[in-house]
């Protein structure tokens, strides 16, 4: 009996995730630019003409990935937003959600991981175009304007500097977690080590 469209429909989702699940773990253990189309394929167990049916490209699947991590985090992120006014809480308790999301679990500590690793090596040429949405975007800017006087985060070296030593940070309790099954203590304050990063920028 031929499958329903229904069926086929569940196939080609099941298949469409697997190839996202195999290739979240190949860029975070081997790096972004060692990974080719040909070995998500092959990890997968799919044909190649198979796997562009989906993706044309890695960039395609990369894409894919950070808009699932902004599905996962923006619910979060307008929360913090309705009990934060702008400023340095509201940066303060995104710093300590990224921390949570790597003790949830292994796959959220992948993304974290592979979100981190992406943002050190282009911090130029790619933070500045993930985007959340507007109004998450606006009080991020808000944040800045109160606290730095700017709402462009390049326009602060020592503010740089800060948020690329953050991100450090964060990817390395990522790879713990990873590499190691490392569990954060959920009673470690990580709050002195945040606000040490947030301090730089007043430079």
């Amino acid at each position: 009996m031929p499958r329903t469209f229904k069926e086929n429909e569940k196939i080609k989702e099941e298949r469409r995730n697997r190839i996202l699940d195999i290739s979240l773990k190949l860029f975070a253990n081997l790096g972004y630019e060692n990974v080719s189309m040909d070995m998500i394929a092959k990890k997968a167990k799919c044909s190649h003409g198979l796997m562009y049916h989906y993706f044309k490209d890695k960039n395609e699947i990369i894409i894919a990935h950070y808009e699932t991590i902004k599905d996962i985090l923006c619910k979060d992120v307008h929360e913090i937003m309705d009990n934060n006014e702008p400023g340095k809480d509201f940066i303060l308790s995104i710093f300590k959600l990224l921390i949570n999301y790597i003790n949830k679990n292994t796959q959220s500590a992948y993304y974290i991981y592979l979100f981190s690793d992406r943002v050190l090596d282009n911090f130029t040429n790619d933070i500045f175009k993930i985007t959340f949405d507007k109004e998450v975007d606006r009080y991020f800017k808000d944040s800045l304007k109160k606290e730095y006087g700017i709402v462009d985060i390049t326009r602060n070296k020592h503010l740089v500097q800060s948020f690329l030593l953050y991100v450090s940070f964060v990817k390395s309790l990522a790879e713990d977690k990873i590499k190691y099954s490392k569990v954060l203590s959920k009673d470690y304050d990580y709050t002195p080590i945040l606000l040490t990063f947030l301090e730089k920028g007043d430079k």
